[in-house]
């Protein structure tokens, strides 16, 4: 690293005019012979320009186009600016001081070339990496931040990333994987942390051997699926949803019932989740929609060995999507309008408990005296497309505001394509209610309502005899 910290501001400036080799002095304005030495330079925004000689040394470097510094070395940069691309086919960047080219508005980083060897040593700070070429890129013994996007474009799949020794990588933009391999590496400090400010995306298929180790998402802005992802370790919720859809899905491979981190309101899967299980095993899936949580439980799993399991949570009208709520069957009155679930199962005969959770937005009645009534539903095509009764012998735990429902039998699975579908039912039916006050004015005092009830906050209540209800 150079010594010079601050700009020059009386040293010649030569900028290009046309890509070329440095030493071509007619890509220079002014021109100047054997190119530039010993002072600053500028390579403007579509210019190409390559370091053909060694040991070149200059004051400054405004990179705002691309830079190649190919296998040369011995070379000088000064201080380096801009935002543009500095590419090489070693390990070693051109001396510099690059503090402000690696901040989060410099430029691109870029190694590329067909042999193997290490990069970014003791660079602990990028803006973008781009990983390209073939051969292998062997990350450093340091934790990486990389402060905008990082891409793994192999000419080919030779091209070989290896978290050699199980570092963090700290990624604030985008990951896009084209080509090639990615070895996240092992054990505990082996993670990837998504943690910008807006919201990020991951691009291509990290599955199979390029799968993710420990995956952590700490962005309230969220992060965007945009390809298939597996993850063998753990999913951590710091803050933030991952979007996932039935095309670009993130499955947790890991058989441990505690590899999800954190979930909570803000802190979710929004779309299907993919969960590798043991049979007899159970697994609470950290899924929402619509910025709500909706998670849902699956116990006492029976099926052969491990395999993978599905669900995905929908915060709107079952309805909207072919399951009306409107159809269903003694013993229900009232099926929630406003979600319901979906599970699949590796194969038909598997089978497994649920467990379903209530909000404040499920308008069932959920109040001291109806919770009781509370059912699990699955629509079935039992002679007609209806819900239905799971169990009746529910285990219902909570109060008027959440509270979680658990089917004390086994459900079979997989009753339709895309598997089975749950939601929240009543055996209680909401009520229209006519204030009469006929003996006081207490709304709880079930004599001054028609039905001689007290309605429940599901119910109708048209008040049109006075006295009001005012205690």
């Amino acid at each position: 690293e150079m010594c010079i910290r601050d700009r020059p501001e009386t040293v010649l400036i030569y900028e290009t005019n046309q890509s070329g080799n440095w030493s071509d002095g007619n890509i220079w304005t002014p021109y100047i012979g054997g190119g530039p030495r010993g002072a600053a330079v500028k390579i403007n925004e579509n210019h190409t320009v390559v370091i053909d000689e060694n040991y070149i040394s200059v004051g400054l470097t405004d990179l705002e186009g691309v830079l190649n510094a190919e296998n040369t070395f011995g070379n000088r940069l000064g201080i380096m600016e801009g935002t543009g691309l500095l590419t090489t086919k070693s390990g070693e960047l051109p001396a510099g001081y690059y503090v402000n080219f690696f901040s989060n508005t410099g430029g691109t980083i870029e190694y590329k070339g067909e042999t193997d060897y290490d990069i970014l040593n003791n660079i602990a700070s990028v803006n973008n990496l781009i990983i390209s070429g073939i051969g292998l890129r062997r990350f450093p013994n340091l934790d990486l931040f990389i402060l905008g996007d990082f891409r793994i474009a192999g000419d080919d799949e030779t091209l070989q990333f290896i978290n050699e020794y199980s570092r963090k990588i700290n990624l604030h933009g985008g990951f896009d994987f084209a080509e090639g391999s990615f070895s996240a590496g092992t054990g505990e400090t082996a993670i990837v942390e998504f943690c910008g400010s807006s919201l990020q995306n991951i691009t291509g298929d990290f599955i199979g051997n390029n799968a993710f180790n420990h995956f952590t998402i700490a962005n309230s802005s969220g992060l965007e699926l945009v390809g298939d992802i597996e993850i063998n370790g753990n999913l951590t919720f710091t803050n933030g949803i991952i979007y996932s859809t039935t095309d670009n899905t993130i499955t947790l491979n890991n058989t441990d019932e505690n590899t999800v981190i954190g979930c909570n309101s803000t802190s979710f899967v929004n779309g299907p989740l993919f969960k590798r299980m043991l049979s007899g095993g159970n697994f609470e899936f950290p899924i929402g929609d619509n910025n709500r949580l909706g998670k849902i439980k699956i116990s006492n799993v029976s099926m052969t060995g491990t395999d993978i399991w599905m669900a995905q949570y929908f915060s709107n009208n079952p309805a909207i999507d072919g399951f009306d709520p409107l159809s269903f069957n003694t013993p229900l009155e009232a099926i929630s309008t406003y979600e319901y679930w979906t599970v699949k199962a590796p194969v038909a005969t598997n089978t497994a408990k649920i467990e379903l959770r209530w909000d404040s937005q499920s308008a069932m009645p959920t109040d001291d005296v109806n919770r009781t009534n509370l059912r699990i539903a699955e629509w079935q095509d039992n002679s007609g497309l209806a819900w239905n009764e799971v169990d009746e012998n529910n285990v219902i735990i909570g109060t008027t505001a959440s509270g979680t429902i658990t089917s004390t039998v086994f459900s079979g699975f997989n009753k339709f394509a895309e598997g089975n579908h749950f939601g929240l039912a009543s055996k209680y039916q909401p009520k229209c209610f006519y204030w009469d006050g006929s003996e006081s004015t207490v709304w709880n005092n079930a004599a001054n309502w028609n039905l001689n009830l007290v309605p429940t906050a599901l119910d109708t209540c048209l008040l049109y005899t006075s006295p009001s209800p005012r205690d």
